[in-house]
């Protein structure tokens, strides 16, 4: 059960040097730690942070994007060949590894990514979203609905791309009806 925790903007003033998203995961970290304000800064990325009382348990960042038509033709059917189709990237997604298994990423992929991309579709045009997944992630997205898109690498530790429509997404969000 996830703990609890509020997402929000990431700050200037939040504390980023005790996250930590564990072994094999360094650059996630680094990211956070380093990077992730300079790209706020910029305008260049938003950084969604889940925070707790004294830590931040997890953090993605989006950005707007494009996806050529011809990787998506079987996730988005009828979409036009002649331009690049929108889409919502999540470019970067990890949880502090003390909270890890605990519910953080999938609360965060459906409160900030999958609400972010219906918010984009509906005032400026988005067809689903898309990610680069870590070869550790594959099964956590197609958890979520995520489907790997072509073309796929041959090297085993490449990023698998991956995309979820948005009307999988909507249903993901829609509430359960009892």
């Amino acid at each position: 059960m996830a703990p609890a925790f509020t997402i929000r903007l990431l700050s200037e003033r939040d504390r980023c040097d005790d996250f930590t998203a564990g072994p094999g995961q360094e650059k996630l970290t680094e990211f956070f730690r380093r990077y992730a304000k300079q790209h706020k800064r910029r305008s260049s990325s938003a950084t969604y942070i889940g925070e707790g009382p004294g830590f931040i348990y997890g953090f993605v960042t989006i950005v707007p994007g494009v996806v050529k038509p011809e990787h998506l033709s079987n996730e988005v059917p009828g979409l036009a060949q002649s331009y690049d189709a929108p889409v919502l990237v999540l470019a970067r997604m990890a949880t502090d590894e003390r909270f890890q298994r605990s519910g953080v990423g999938g609360r965060m992929l459906r409160e900030v990514v999958f609400n972010g991309a219906i918010t984009l579709a509906q005032n400026y045009g988005c067809v689903g979203v898309y990610t680069d997944a870590k070869p550790g992630s594959v099964a956590f997205y197609t958890k979520y609905g995520f489907a790997e898109i072509p073309p796929k690498a041959v090297d085993p530790n490449a990023t698998t791309r991956m995309f979820v429509g948005l009307p999988s997404i909507r249903k993901l969000l829609a509430p359960s009806v009892k």
